[in-house]
């Protein structure tokens, strides 16, 4: 369990350089969550991507989209999915924390190009709650 705590430091340290999700560092967030539900599936036997999701986002809460129920409703009815991405992302993560993520990462693209803001997964997720 120690060792999987110094790695979660360093992979948290890592996230901690960036200030946006984008492109280039998607596999890297994708894996580091998959990561986390892994240690804590080893610790309680359960699935735990949502608490993962929580757990790194209050660590780098720009990096992490928080997986719950809404914001899953809340991405279908808003974005597609983009089956590229899903397909060179699958091999580095969760089926479902990756497709909630491309959701709202395309989400994130669309608001950045057409109204040249950036949206943080805070906003996003604020938005989602709203819904």
């Amino acid at each position: 369990m120690l060792k999987a705590g110094e790695e979660l430091d360093m992979r948290i340290n890592e996230l901690k350089k960036y200030d946006t999700i984008t492109i280039d560092n998607l596999k890297e967030i994708i894996d580091t969550h998959l990561f986390l539900t892994n240690v804590f599936s080893d610790i309680s036997g359960h699935n735990n991507r949502s608490l993962a999701s929580k757990y790194l986002h209050f660590h780098v809460p720009n990096m992490f989209y928080i997986f719950d129920s809404r914001a899953i409703q809340g991405a279908k009815s808003y974005v597609m999915s983009d089956k590229q991405l899903r397909a060179s992302l699958a091999p580095f993560g969760d089926k479902e924390y990756i497709e909630l993520v491309i959701r709202l990462f395309t989400f994130q693209e669309h608001v950045k190009s057409q109204f040249g803001m950036t949206v943080t997964p805070r906003v996003i997720d604020s938005f989602l709650l709203n819904y």
